[in-house]
């Protein structure tokens, strides 16, 4: 079991690291981003090559895996609660990852050069700006919900000692669950980082 002091340090990492680029995104978005088409292009192998990590998909077939067999419950509100949040944190994020893979799946320039392509359908700076929004929300619940795995580990003693079992692999399932979800969603909002100076750029050629 992670212990209390990890976790602490794990939801400062993941907060730090969503304020940091967050940050720079924003920063990002408001200059006028002078790059080549080849460069462009560069910029979208990076992105697709990201999405299509050994590790990054291996992580997104756990969360999936996952979010499919979701613990049983054990009859107590704190533990099952927790469970529960994690799984539908896992489901938020799961829609994340679709739709940032739609969106870089179908990355092109505009003859105006003014926005990226999703699927025939324009997609605005605004857009983008809005899921790395979500993405730093979505990173904060998730390092504020890890905390809660230590504040529910006593309470597996109040459980029926028949569901004592239950309650343990719930508590694990959610604390891996929640560690997962920390490290994807760190590496979306690294990949939608790229994907907003991309969308400024072909704004500005």
């Amino acid at each position: 079991m992670v212990t209390k002091k990890q976790l602490i340090m794990l939801k400062k990492l993941l907060i730090g690291t969503a304020i940091c680029i967050g940050m720079v995104a924003f920063t990002n978005s408001l200059k006028a981003q002078k790059i080549t088409k080849e460069e462009l292009k560069l910029m979208q192998k990076s992105m697709n090559d990201s999405l299509n990590s050994v590790n990054y998909l291996a992580r997104q077939a756990k969360l999936e895996e996952l979010l499919a067999k979701p613990p049983a419950t054990c009859g107590l509100e704190s533990i099952d609660g927790l469970a529960i949040n994690t799984k539908t944190m896992i489901d938020e994020q799961k829609k994340t990852n679709d739709l940032l893979k739609t969106y870089v799946g179908n990355l092109t320039v505009s003859s105006e050069g003014e926005t990226t392509q999703q699927a025939g359908k324009k997609v605005a700076l605004g857009d983008v700006v809005q899921l790395s929004s979500n993405i730093i929300n979505q990173i904060t619940a998730a390092a504020n919900a890890l905390l809660g795995i230590t504040a529910v580990a006593g309470d597996v003693t109040k459980v029926s000692p028949m569901k004592i079992g239950v309650a343990k692999k719930s508590i694990v399932y959610t604390k891996d669950a929640l560690v997962g979800l920390g490290s994807q969603l760190s590496s979306e909002l690294n990949i939608v980082k790229q994907l907003q100076t991309y969308a400024q750029a072909t704004k500005n050629m």
